[in-house]
């Protein structure tokens, strides 16, 4: 027990508020002196200003001044001026030493509600077990450390803790593998790995913790980095592997796939398997530029010509601008050793041309890669002519860049060659030309300029053999015909598309449409009357007579058939009326007035009646001025049955026809 002139001199020593209250306790149990231990007390109170200073004035005025509601406003005062957790679990260890163990309870509590990382719960949980033994407490506050963890090592650290502190080892696993979750990256996995080997021996536990992560993870590029640790971390290539699979399965993404892909080359020597996970990222790619990145890696990480030339083809495929479609030709000419796969795709650049400069760099490329002569001729010329003339080309550029229809590339194909001789330059718009035309007409025209511009025959030809094959009307192949023949002069192909247009004929109608395009296009006259003779046999009908008869007499100058058709047609008719439509048919085809009048006399003898035979006077005078041949066929209609009934007819016919009245009286009064 301290005397008082060695508590005055701790009081000269004094500093803190903790040392006031320390000699105010003594002072009051060990002198009983309560004065002098009030006025410590108030004296250190001046000087308070930290949790331990407001704790110890708290157990100061509970045991000197016995007065329980200040020593708690003091104990409240401690706790509100800690802020962080840190300073909470320090105030909480003051108050177990203070022998204050309730209040140390509250205090860690509070010091909880502040934590924010596993650490500091793991602390306050650890603590609450050594300081107060309340293993309940601590679990609480320990499960909420699993909720605070956000990233692998604050998981590892809580496992740690968990073991080393707790000695809890099924809760350590469990929250190994909720770390196992958070892992963005290999080296998060492999941490996770070296963490688990640390507190459990062997590699069962961390296995374990693997395949458990592997059926609980959905997303193929984070199996991918859990595949690389189980290969790299715990040295097991075949679980590694399995996990690769899975994780190249997921995926749908062609960029994902192809950071996979460099994970499993990291990871393994399975070349089957990195081929696999490029192919699967090519099928997912649609873009030129992701086409050209995939083709270059697979190039320098596997060196498969062939899959990387075929990826290469892919990014032509779907660009239509010449640079870029001149940077594949490069790579399949060069470094994969494709040829035929580079000319292609050069004569596709060439034909996507938008600027002279595009052009120069194609031509240089012709002439660089290229291996047919007349091919690079061409080329060569071309670019001559459009160093030359720059403005004019540029101008062709434009217009072909504007033109909406194929008709209109077909218009500026001929004015390039009329103007330049550029037939080279000519064929690519026309070719485009052919790309953007679907009308029958409009290809039909082409093929006529191809063969007259350019003079190429095997094209336009290949494109009337095309029309053929969509012609459903006789007049479309007819139309081929005229152009195989005009444009071509091609009398052989000709005759072959007319000898099958006759294999499908089955009318009259089809026979004579056919026998005048025989003639009309080839000038046979023996074939077209060959068809008209078949055109006769398929018919009866007297007009189908006539138009052949017109066509045979005024046309193929067969006057002495022509004349037996028309008396065919004459043999049709039942009337007059269809008599004078034949006459009237006869003389619109035929200036021959001998068979017109040979036509009559026919007709003449067939007449029975006077009305018939007065039709027949008004005829011949009418159309040969014959008035002795209409006097006789005019007394013929006097000696005819039933005159009377169309006497007055009749004479007002030979009136008009003949003008003699004596006739007139003579007819009134018979």
């Amino acid at each position: 027990m301290a005397t008082k002139e060695e508590l005055e001199e701790q009081y000269d020593d004094c500093q803190e508020t903790s040392d006031y209250v320390q000699v105010a306790l003594a002072a009051f149990e060990g002198l009983g002196d309560k004065d002098w231990a009030v006025e410590l007390l108030e004296e250190g109170a001046d000087w308070a200003a930290t949790g331990l200073d407001f704790l110890a004035l708290s157990k100061g005025t509970r045991v000197i001044l016995e007065n329980n509601e200040k020593a708690n406003e003091y104990f409240e005062q401690a706790r509100s001026v800690c802020g962080t957790a840190e300073e909470l679990i320090a105030l909480a260890e003051g108050a177990v030493e203070n022998d204050l163990q309730e209040q140390a309870g509250d205090i860690f509590k509070h010091a909880a509600a502040k934590a924010t990382t596993s650490v500091e719960y793991l602390m306050i949980a650890g603590k609450i077990k050594n300081l107060l033994g309340d293993l309940e407490l601590a679990a609480d506050i320990s499960s909420k450390a699993r909720e605070s963890c956000k990233s692998p090592a604050e998981f590892i650290d809580l496992a740690k803790g968990l073991v080393v502190d707790f000695d809890d080892l099924d809760q350590a696993k469990a929250v190994l593998a909720g770390a196992l979750e958070v892992c963005l990256s290999a080296d998060d996995f492999a941490r996770v790995t070296v963490g688990a080997q640390e507190l459990f021996a062997g590699v069962d536990v961390t296995m374990s913790l693997f395949k458990t992560a592997q059926g609980q993870v959905k997303d193929g590029l984070k199996m991918g980095h859990l595949a690389q640790a189980a290969v790299t971390a715990l040295a097991d290539a075949e679980v590694g592997k399995e996990m690769f699979i899975a994780a190249v399965d997921m995926l749908s993404d062609g960029d994902e796939l192809l950071k996979l892909a460099a994970i499993i080359n990291q990871a393994l020597d399975d070349e089957q398997l990195l081929f696999n996970t490029y192919r699967r990222a090519g099928d997912c790619f649609t873009a030129y530029q992701d086409y050209y990145r995939l083709a270059e890696i697979v190039l320098s990480e596997t060196g498969d010509k062939n899959y990387a030339g075929l990826v290469f083809l892919k990014a032509a495929e779907v660009e239509t601008e010449t640079p870029r479609l001149l940077a594949v030709v490069k790579k399949l000419a060069e470094d994969i050793g494709d040829k035929e796969g580079a000319l292609g795709v050069l004569h596709r650049a060439e034909n996507a041309t938008k600027t002279n400069a595009d052009f120069i760099k194609v031509a240089d490329s012709v002439l660089q890669y290229g291996e047919d002569e007349s091919w690079q001729a061409d080329i060569a010329l071309q670019k001559e002519k459009r160093l030359q003339f720059p403005e004019l080309y540029n101008d062709y550029i434009k217009k072909e860049q504007e033109a909406e229809t194929g008709v209109a590339l077909c218009n500026l194909a001929h004015l390039v060659i009329s103007e330049t001789g550029d037939n080279a330059y000519g064929a690519k718009i026309f070719a485009n030309a052919d790309g953007q035309m679907s009308s029958f007409s409009e290809r039909l025209e082409l093929a006529g300029l191809i063969a007259e511009d350019l003079v190429d025959k095997d094209w336009a030809k290949k494109i009337y053999a095309e029309l053929l094959e969509q012609a459903e009307t006789f007049v479309d192949k007819k139309n081929v015909v005229e152009g195989l023949m005009h444009r071509l002069s091609d009398e052989g192909d000709a005759r072959e598309v007319l000898a099958k247009m006759e294999s499908e004929c089955a009318s009259s109608a089809d026979y004579m449409k056919l026998g005048t395009v025989t003639f009309d296009v080839l000038h046979d006259r023996s074939s077209a009357l060959s068809l008209l003779r078949k055109a006769e046999e398929k018919t009866s009908d007297k007009y189908t007579l006539l138009t052949i008869a017109g066509f045979v007499v005024s046309r193929l100058k067969a006057v002495e058939w022509g004349v037996e058709l028309y008396e065919k047609a004459v043999d049709l008719c039942g009337d007059r009326f269809q008599f004078e439509q034949v006459f009237s048919i006869v003389e619109i085809q035929t200036s021959n007035k001998e068979i017109l009048k040979n036509l009559h006399l026919k007709v003449e003898r067939c007449l029975q009646t006077a009305e018939d035979y007065m039709f027949l006077a008004e005829s011949v005078n009418r159309r040969f001025n014959d008035e002795k041949w209409a006097f006789a066929l005019y007394a013929k209609a006097e000696q005819a049955p039933e005159l009377k009934k169309v006497k007055f007819k009749l004479m007002e016919s030979v009136r008009k026809t003949l003008g003699k009245r004596s006739l007139v009286s003579r007819f009134f009064k018979a």
